[in-house]
């Protein structure tokens, strides 16, 4: 039951405004949107364009689904995902591209500190970005084949666990990394404008359409910054 209220008011978050807007923010705060473990969070309603873009770029919403730019006149545009994940969570994004050659950046949060994730990148792989210094394209986790072949929706699953990290794409798994989490990093030369330190984010270098954004908490509790 609690589920299935939750849901409701998420999806009354995308249209409403003003005070309606804000009671149904403290009311998910409160009692439903707990983060604890085992229980999903959708993130979508959570992310408010005016509050969360850094650093330009036209991120816009179609209905429920973000929709990242087409051009990034003023470099890599960076959105905040407003959530501290636990140390151990499953991140589930659904989404399509548009076309192109740009990539998907999916900033992760472990233990020590943000790192990322780029899919399609560098002209079509995927992998850790930054590990031991080593961008996606040429460190262990390098995966060198397009994952966005199509427009169709595609399932990506980002799995942190203690010393652990699994990205798998429609079932497949794209790689499977396990060690000190110090050794990631995140390339904050590339994502200048990125000003939280602690959250999710997500970059793009093209038009993505994200239909799902959900973490579940695995161990320990999420939070909300706002």
């Amino acid at each position: 039951m609690l589920s299935r209220a939750r849901s409701l008011y998420e999806q009354a978050l995308n249209e409403a405004a003003g005070l309606v807007r804000a009671k149904i923010e403290k009311r998910l705060a409160s009692d439903l949107l707990t983060g604890e473990a085992g229980a999903a969070v959708n993130l979508l309603p959570l992310v408010d364009i005016a509050q969360d873009v850094q650093g330009g770029g036209d991120w816009t919403r179609d209905g429920a689904v973000l929709v990242s730019p087409a051009t990034n006149p003023n470099g890599i545009p960076v959105i905040r995902i407003p959530y501290i994940p636990p140390p151990e969570y499953d991140l589930k994004i659904v989404a399509s591209s548009a076309g192109g050659s740009g990539s998907l950046d999916v900033g992760l949060v472990s233990p020590s500190g943000q790192f990322t994730t780029v899919v399609d990148g560098f002209g079509g792989q995927s992998g850790l970005h930054i590990l031991d210094g080593k961008g996606a394209d040429k460190n262990a986790t390098n995966y060198p084949m397009k994952i966005f072949t199509d427009r169709k929706p595609h399932t990506l699953l980002f799995s942190v666990r203690k010393g652990a990290v699994t990205f798998t794409a429609d079932g497949k798994v794209i790689f499977a990394w396990k060690g000190e989490f110090s050794r990631l990093a995140c390339d904050y030369g590339a994502y200048a404008h990125l000003k939280e330190r602690k959250t999710l984010f997500l970059t793009s270098l093209q038009q993505y359409r994200i239909q799902k954004l959900e973490l579940v908490p695995v161990s320990g509790q999420g939070k909300r910054i706002r």
